[in-house]
């Protein structure tokens, strides 16, 4: 058995191993390998940095045997450190035909004689490595491809949005043309905020918690090898492989099984709606869900607008930008009016009704301040012009109303599966709570909420009144319903007393600050 030889990189002067061929294995390097003929025996040979072909055999099947036409000053360095495979120890040797264990990863048929292939690294066992979803071969080799694949394209011709690290959208502001935080570096591109992020910034969240803190307990007493995996990890440090074992077990509880069957009966009724196919290219166990869909729109004179579907809009309110993806945009017959429509397939929706709100409201005010954006083309279609540049039969982009949107519910699991029923939703209140967001994320912001102590000003404290901002009346349902604790629903109450609000709806105000305290589990 021959030793493990390393010879110096020429290129970035790293000590690497050698194959039986004189080549280098794959390493950390920058600059790429310059190959050379020998004519001492016509193989390809890694070049050096002197211009000189690197040392290397003769006969392969022979180690010993260096090529004339290799450098003869220079030979071959024994093992300078601990091999990158198998530490310490020498390799196995194959029966078949001599050659190390990780020269062909122990497979008889991948030996020298057969086609080349390169050592695969084993990485150490993780999370990911215990999942049970089928990884690709690495050992395949993939197809050639002459072109780039072609983009998933939506029923509204569509590709997928483009979006930053972090899943915000990419795209440039109808106005200034820059993308979020390009300030004095227009070509800087930073997602912006996403509509449906936006939305949960004021939202109470208590009840969405304990669901997934009482679905994650079930998954791990379904999952006890994910469990143990747990084991001995730190909330913080391992925080990460942490993160990727909740989502294993609630997966397990069927948190994912919902949502996928949501979002393929999301998908069958939008083709349809687009006329890409009838209820026959429907499968069948679904096909109740689209026809009750489709009733309970012409039930009340609804018709889904082609090209609006899955589209794309921008609010830019409150010192913020906002972006977000819309379901449809409906006609309503009677009214000749149209507006923005959500399709939700979710058991219930008691606890996201204002976060449903904000963003139809966002939707509507987006589209008619900025109309919808392109994916395809890279530009704005404005209101009133054209869904396609330059192409009058595309239709144009409508104005929609602000004061009533609809939620088309079509619940795929619980007592009403199956069963399609329209919400219809106060926009204008949802407008109001999106200030609120924006309010809230602005105050998130702040960076003067503390500082180093420095002693406190030694002129009298005199404590500043507020400014009256507007004439506009105060949200004060709003307010009450987003109280932290019992001094915040006092000083509200207070506030709200002085400002004259009368006493029955001050009773009912204080009613719905009752409610948000049990929520929050706060007495009183």
């Amino acid at each position: 058995m021959s030793p493990v030889k390393f010879q110096e990189c020429p290129d970035c002067t790293d000590m690497v191993r050698v194959k039986n061929d004189g080549s280098l294995y794959k390493h950390r390097c920058d600059k790429p390998v310059v190959w050379g003929t020998c004519e001492a025996c016509g193989c390809q040979v890694p070049v050096t940095g002197e211009g000189v072909l690197a040392m290397h055999f003769r006969d392969v099947r022979n180690p010993d045997s260096v090529c004339p036409g290799s450098p003869a000053e220079e030979p071959l360095p024994e093992s300078s450190g601990p091999a990158p495979f198998g530490g310490d120890e020498e390799p196995e040797t194959c029966a078949s035909c001599g050659e190390t264990e990780d020269r062909h990863g122990g497979i008889e048929s991948a030996c020298y004689w057969s086609p080349v292939r390169e050592p695969v690294s084993e990485p150490p066992a993780t999370v990911e490595s215990m999942d049970d979803t089928p990884k690709t071969d690495p050992f395949d080799t993939p197809a050639t491809v002459d072109k780039d694949p072609e983009p998933e394209i939506n029923v509204s011709g569509q590709p997928e949005p483009k979006r930053d690290q972090w899943g915000r959208y990419l795209l440039p502001h109808p106005v200034t043309g820059v993308y979020s935080d390009g300030k004095d570096k227009p070509n800087r591109r930073n997602g912006w905020m996403r509509a449906t992020t936006f939305a949960k910034l004021a939202a109470d969240t208590f009840s969405l918690t304990r669901y997934n803190e009482r679905l994650t307990l079930l998954g791990a007493t379904l999952r006890p090898d994910v469990v143990a995996l747990a084991h001995g990890k730190h909330v913080k440090r391992d925080n990460k492989e942490l993160n990727r074992l909740v989502t294993q077990v609630k997966e397990t509880a069927g948190a994912k099984i919902a949502a996928n069957i949501g979002t393929a009966v999301h998908g069958f009724t939008e083709r349809v709606d687009a006329g890409l196919c009838g209820l026959e290219g429907v499968p069948e166990e679904y096909r109740r869900h689209v026809v009750s869909y489709l009733e309970e729109l012409e039930k009340y004179g609804l018709e889904t607008v082609p090209g609006l579907i899955e589209r794309t809009t921008l609010v830019d309110e409150w010192g913020k930008v906002v972006v977000g993806t819309f379901d449809r945009v409906l006609y309503h017959r009677a009214s000749g009016t149209y507006l923005i429509g959500d399709l939700k397939t979710g058991e219930t929706l008691e606890w996201g009704k204002m976060e449903i709100a904000v963003q139809l409201a966002l939707y509507a005010h987006g589209i008619n301040a900025h109309g919808v954006y392109d994916w395809a083309e890279e530009w704005w279609a404005l209101p009133g012009g054209y869904l396609r540049r330059g192409d009058p039969d595309s239709g144009t982009v409508p104005k929609v109303r602000t004061d009533w949107g609809v939620v088309m519910h079509l619940p795929i699991q619980g007592p009403n599966a199956g069963v399609c029923t329209l919400r219809r939703v106060n926009l204008a209140a949802g407008w109001d709570a999106a200030a609120v967001s924006a309010g809230v994320d602005t105050s998130r912001k702040r960076d003067d909420y503390m500082d180093d102590w420095e002693g406190l000003p030694v002129a009298p404290y005199a404590p500043e009144l507020p400014e009256q901002i507007s004439n506009e009346p105060m949200p004060w349902e709003g307010l009450f319903a987003l109280v932290q604790s019992k001094q915040d629903a006092s000083d509200l109450w207070s506030r709200a007393k002085e400002a004259g609000v009368d006493r029955m709806e001050l009773k009912r105000l204080v009613e719905i600050a009752q409610q948000r305290l049990r929520v929050l589990g706060v007495s009183g």
